[in-house]
């Protein structure tokens, strides 16, 4: 995914393979964009659950390990 200047050449690409969500947010009048991969995500409207039962969430047992990583291209 990419932002790019109007005249459609590029300006920023992130690759971010295996992750299965990806968070673009901003705050109001803000210069900036946010483009986050995520392993999890916000909660449902109401969620009031245990964080292990979130949506998205990655667990992992006592000695196991995970890795991921992602690109970023500035043109």
């Amino acid at each position: 995914m990419g932002i790019s200047y109007p005249d459609r050449t590029p300006y920023i690409e992130i690759e971010c393979r295996d992750f299965p969500y990806v968070g673009i947010w901003t705050k109001p009048g803000a210069p900036f964009v946010c483009l986050e991969p995520w392993y999890g995500r916000t909660d449902d409207a109401g969620f009031a659950g245990d964080i292990s039962e979130k949506k998205g969430i990655r667990k992992l047992d006592g000695g196991e390990s995970f890795e991921a990583s992602y690109e970023i291209k500035v043109f």
